[in-house]
């Protein structure tokens, strides 16, 4: 994530703050951010390539194995109550 990328901004200041977003995340979820904007770092590539990052911000669920999980943003609060199958 560009912390000032009006995207970046917009996910911090609002979905992060939103009551439903943060009751979910103090409810089994680790929270990362990684701001792969500046070039040159290998484990930053490799996280672009890894989860095929096209664009910034990109949000990506990873389950307890390490998997990413197919689902969108929409439906991820469900997640906790069954286990994401891998994308």
């Amino acid at each position: 994530m560009r912390p000032g990328a009006p995207p970046c901004r917009e996910l911090d200041e609002t979905t992060f703050h939103d009551a439903a977003v943060v009751k979910q995340a103090q409810n089994g979820f680790v929270m990362i951010k990684v701001d792969v904007t500046k070039g040159g770092n290998p484990t930053h590539e490799r996280l672009l390539q890894e989860y095929a990052v096209k664009g910034v911000p990109t949000v990506v669920f990873i389950n307890a194995d390490g998997k990413e999980c197919a689902m969108t943003c929409a439906c991820w609060i469900s997640c906790r109550r069954t286990r994401c199958s891998p994308a």
